[in-house]
């Protein structure tokens, strides 16, 4: 009788305690493990373009890179290496570029002209110089042709599309970011090469 008590009281108690487990897969494992949370996080929707504006910072996910209008004719870009770890893999470097340009503006449509005097670079070796934004190798400032950029509306969203040889290459809607270079923590959104290079620390190559 006890026994069955018991029990029975196991199972209320089982029935009325909240569970917060959800499953996570660890990557490039058959491994579950399951993790509780106490809270649910807040959900932060990415800020499509709906307006351009001079002075704020957008970001293309296809091309991986950052655009900023700095004033009513000149722009900067920042292209990003959307696969270091690959290159690393492959004996090579990895970089981050940056640029700036003019433009011209047509109606909702601005188009970004890819020949820039100034195009510079930084060089990683591996992980290690990427996550603590140390570089071994630099480039430029250089004089150079980029592929023109052509920003235009569509449905009330901003896009832009790369065109290299005159034939479009990569097209993304516009996402709002912070005045910052993406994924580089603690930086600033550079406006000139100069600032470019100072978001980074060079240590020599052993």
């Amino acid at each position: 009788m006890k026994t069955q008590k018991l029990r029975n009281f196991i199972m209320i108690v089982f029935l009325f305690i909240p569970t917060f487990t959800e499953t996570i897969t660890i990557p490039n494992t058959n491994v579950v493990q399951a993790k509780t949370i106490k809270h649910k996080r807040k959900s932060h929707k990415a800020k499509s373009a709906k307006k351009i504006e001079i002075g704020q910072v957008y970001w293309n996910d296809k091309s991986y890179s950052c655009i900023k209008l700095l004033d009513k004719e000149n722009y900067a870009v920042i292209k990003l290496d959307s696969a270091p770890q690959q290159a690393f893999k492959d004996g090579d470097f990895s970089q981050t570029y940056f640029y700036t340009g003019k433009y011209v503006r047509n109606g909702s449509t601005y188009i970004l002209h890819g020949q820039t005097n100034d195009v510079a670079s930084v060089s990683f070796m591996d992980m290690h110089q990427v996550n603590k934004k140390e570089y071994s190798y630099s480039y430029g400032p250089q004089r150079g042709k980029q592929s023109n950029i052509n920003i235009y509306q569509k449905r009330g969203i901003y896009y832009s599309t790369i065109y290299q040889d005159g034939k479009k290459n990569v097209g993304a809607p516009l996402i709002k970011q912070s005045n910052s270079i993406k994924y580089v923590k603690g930086s600033i959104f550079p406006n000139n090469y100069q600032e470019f290079f100072q978001q980074f620390t060079y240590v020599p190559d052993k």
